[in-house]
């Protein structure tokens, strides 16, 4: 009777379920998904999304009006690294043009819903040989900050960080200034920006040892403080690093790898980056990050989330929470309430709403083919749904996002939508795929 009872059980549990998104497929033709792709609402209500199609050209797309526009009209296939940022009803966009053994780094805005778009910018004519590690941030003053690594020598050292400011919304741009001057090689900047000041945070080496440090700008981009160190790291960080605001508090979030194995660190500063209190995630020593990401609310509540797992073991996906601006952290919680551990999970995102209603989304893998699948918790992470919430029909589609490069995860109102992939084969090495739009409430999803 026992057995029947279990055997039951399991059938309920890991039957198929309903799909809990609806779908829109608003685009006709194919995308380079090894490229990043974004979702953006701007104030007056509008979806946007951004994408290079199979020739290079960035389309940004205003789904909700049918408007779309070819950012990089004139180079194509020569262009690279776009990113994006919204501020208002603008959209802020940065990319690298290479032509001719020259890298020019360029910006446009497009305003209003779209009812107007910037000619472009040139911010670097080849001055720093930009890499496609680009970061925007802005301000409703006006401010635009763009932010990227070059590989020009400068004296010994090859990589820098530099930053171009515009206090007019991108209509002009500073030179670019270079932030890690002095330094013998500097990657991975990394960039927050709130309504006061803009933060940079910056992996470096210098006299043999590596930091993690910090600059940032009280006077909208005209100086810089003297750099701070927050840590010296124990071994190489990789392009994981985070960064939040809670309340007054500072918080950055990195990975890096040592002879010891893999460590994730974090740090926090309570009087502007004047100092920093730093520590390892000791319940993640050990643990091969494969991606990783950070949340906050109104209420001082955190959620870093990560897939990852030891040496031999398929990445799984978990969520750490802290209640208290991140002074203590709960344990390790799996997001995926599987039981099996043959098949992977990649790209966690998150979303944190003031009321407490935390809402994770992830690819899996558990289907053979890769899916979206939803967790979500109504109590700040108190608990959580028993199965997990497939977005699509199990099974039946390859669909995916490429995490590194995107920012595909908004909330409006009650509504949550993710800019996905799918695959129109089972070939994962194809380059071509759809987009489209996954929609769901917390409320339906239930």
């Amino acid at each position: 009777m026992d057995m029947k009872r279990v055997l039951i059980f399991l059938l309920i549990l890991f039957a198929p379920m309903r799909a809990a998104a609806d779908e829109q497929l608003p685009f006709p033709d194919t995308f380079n998904r090894f490229e990043g792709i974004f979702l953006q609402q701007d104030d007056k209500g509008n979806i946007w999304t951004s994408y290079t199609d199979m020739d290079g050209y960035f389309h940004m797309k205003n789904v909700s009006l049918k408007k779309d526009f070819v950012i990089n009209d004139k180079s194509g296939r020569a262009s690279t690294g776009f990113t994006v940022n919204r501020n208002g009803d603008a959209l802020y966009i940065a990319w690298i043009d290479k032509t001719g053994g020259r890298k020019k780094l360029y910006f446009r805005a497009v305003a209003g819903s779209g009812d107007t778009i910037s000619d472009p910018v040139l911010l670097d004519d080849n001055q720093t040989e930009a890499l496609p590690r680009i970061r925007i941030g802005s301000n409703s003053g006006g401010n635009v900050y763009v932010l990227w690594y070059g590989e020009r020598a400068v004296g010994k050292a090859k990589y820098h960080n530099y930053v171009a400011v515009s206090n007019d919304n991108g209509m002009t741009f500073s030179s670019p200034q270079n932030l890690t001057m002095g330094y013998g090689y500097a990657i991975y900047p990394t960039l927050l920006v709130d309504e006061e000041n803009a933060y940079i945070f910056s992996y470096v080496l210098k006299d043999k040892k590596f930091y993690m440090i910090f600059r940032k700008t009280t006077d909208n981009g005209k100086t810089w403080t003297d750099p701070v160190v927050i840590k010296e790291t124990p071994g190489t960080v990789t392009t994981y690093i985070k960064p939040l605001k809670t309340g007054n508090r500072l918080y950055v979030f990195w990975y890096c790898t040592t002879k010891q194995g893999p460590v994730t660190q974090k740090a926090f500063s309570d009087d502007g980056g004047k100092t920093w209190n730093s520590s390892d995630y000791d319940d993640l020593k050990g643990i091969s990050l494969s991606y990783m990401t950070a949340a906050s609310d109104a209420q001082g509540h955190m959620y870093f989330a990560y897939s990852g797992g030891t040496m031999g073991q398929k990445s799984n996906t978990y969520i750490i929470i802290s209640k208290d601006q991140g002074n203590t952290w709960s344990k390790p919680i799996s997001l995926r309430h599987y039981p099996f551990t043959t098949t992977t999970t990649v790209y966690p995102q998150i979303i944190a709403s003031d009321d407490g209603t935390v809402a994770a989304v992830w690819v899996d893998y558990r289907n053979i083919r890769s899916n979206i699948y939803l967790q979500y918790s109504l109590d700040g992470g108190e608990t959580w749904q028993p199965g997990d919430i497939p977005l699509e029909e199990p099974g039946r589609y390859n669909t995916s996002y490429f995490g590194y490069a995107s920012e595909n995860f908004i909330k409006t109102g009650d509504t949550y939508s993710i800019l996905a992939y799918r695959l129109p084969a089972d070939d994962l090495s194809m380059g071509e795929a759809k987009l489209l739009v996954m929609k769901f409430s917390i409320k339906t999803a239930r």
